[in-house]
Parts: structure tokens; sequence; C-alpha cells
């Protein structure tokens, strides 16, 4: 079918917008974000306005205010599986959506007591392990995030496999706080990292982005590093292989 033009409020401009499994998400030059789509983990972040139970998925099919957001100036969005971090323009970080692999980075205490089942965030929440820092982009995977500051490092978290900090025992290693590495109550009960994690191996880098299981990252010389699940060859090193940490890319011209 032909495109067809949203139902946008007047004379709003687009600033960004970012698409997930089933919902999708836009910013606006004046701060507002709008989401509309699918909603049963939170990730549209309206709170209880559209309560979720397994007999009801709330589903918003015309674009919608996010309430919250009315006080803030969102500079970008980025949607996940099912999740969404949002960048404001004083570099706070703010997350809503599911959280059942810790892809929120609110720490190992925040839900510890919730079911795998309901771990949803059903309204936007500032992600405080990060607010220390000067955060310039944020990107999103299925189930893991990731973080650029202005002096060009790198923070991760959430599954541990996809976050290029190594091993599992080299990830416990690189986490100061150990009660923040988990394993999620998956039924595979995989290693996840609950708080924004400094990946070691990097630095000077400009730019990132996030695949459902592999990021890029991208320096200040135009070297590119990979890391993640290796399935047909999408961390371009030539082979199929998974890396724990990161890996230049070699010969891209520059």
């Amino acid at each position: 079918k032909r495109p067809k033009l949203l139902p946008l409020p007047p004379f709003w401009k687009l600033r960004c917008m970012s698409l997930g499994a089933y919902f999708s998400c836009f910013a606006f030059e004046h701060g507002e974000m709008l989401t509309c789509g699918r909603g049963e983990w939170g990730q549209l972040g309206h709170g209880d306005l559209y309560p979720y139970s397994k007999a009801h998925r709330p589903c918003i099919t015309v674009p919608t205010a996010i309430y919250t957001f009315r006080k803030l100036d969102i500079q970008s969005v980025s949607c996940g599986y099912a999740y969404v971090l949002a960048l404001t323009r004083s570099n706070q970080v703010y997350f809503f959506g599911n959280n059942n692999h810790s892809q929120g980075g609110l720490g190992p205490y925040y839900q510890e007591d919730v079911p795998f089942s309901e771990k949803g965030v059903s309204a936007p929440v500032l992600v405080r392990p990060l607010s220390h820092l000067k955060v310039v982009q944020v990107d999103c995977g299925s189930f893991f995030s990731a973080a650029l500051t202005d002096n060009g490092d790198v923070y991760t978290w959430g599954l541990a496999g996809c976050l290029g900090l190594g091993t599992d025992d080299e990830v416990r290693n690189a986490v100061a706080n150990p009660d923040a590495v988990q394993s999620s109550q998956s039924p595979s009960c995989r290693l996840i990292v609950t708080t924004p994690t400094r990946v070691p191996t990097l630095k000077d880098i400009k730019l990132i982005a996030v695949g459902q299981w592999h990021t890029v990252a991208v320096d200040i010389h135009g070297d590119a590093f990979t890391w993640g699940v290796g399935h047909q060859g999408r961390l371009g090193h030539g082979t199929v292989e998974a890396h724990l940490t990161p890996k230049k890319i070699e010969n891209i011209p520059k």
C-alpha cells in the first residue's frame, strides 16, 4: 500500500524517530515524545493509562504523547526489541519497557523481587547509574544497551555475552559491584549486568551502533571495532565466530 501521512499535531517538527519490534517512537524539536503500537512490556511509556494483563495486550493505533516527557527536552530516542532509551538535551538517560535482562541499566536492586515475566517498566524512569556522566548517544539491542559519553568512553549493560566485556569471569572482574552481575530469570539463566559498565578496551570513540546481538564502535581515527554474535559474518572479521571483546575490522578504506 501507499505511504500514509501520520495524524501528528500541526506545526510540530520531528527531531528523530526509532522503531521497536511492534511499536514506534517519535521525538519532536520542542521535546515531546509520541508512541504507538503494542505495549505489553510498558514500551509505550504511558504508565497505568493502558494497563497490561495476560488477557489484554494494550495497543495504541495513533501516536500519543508521553506525559512524563512534556517537562523534558528529548534529544534522541532508541528502541530495542521491546524497550526504549531516551536521551535529553541535558544528557540524562530515561528508560521504559522490557527490563527482564536489566537492559534498563537501573542497577541490581531495581525490581529485584519482581517475577521475570513481569519485569516491565511502564513509565519513563531516570537511569541513575549514568547520571554522573555526560552521555551523548544511546542505542539498544534486543536485550542489551550501550551509551557513549562525551570523552569517548562506551558503557554497556544487559545480556553479558553482548557487552564487549569478555568471558563470564572477565565480566565479573570488570563490574565494580558484585551484586550487579546476576543470572536472568529466563529458562536459559543467562548472565546479565544490571549496571552500566565501561568497556575498558575502547577509547576515543565518536559513534556507536547496536544491532540485535552485536555492536560497532568507531573511534576518532576512523577505526571500527565490533563485538557480539558473529552469525552470517555480521562482525566483519571474515568469520562467523562470536567475539566477546571489541576487535578492530581490518582493511576498511578511510
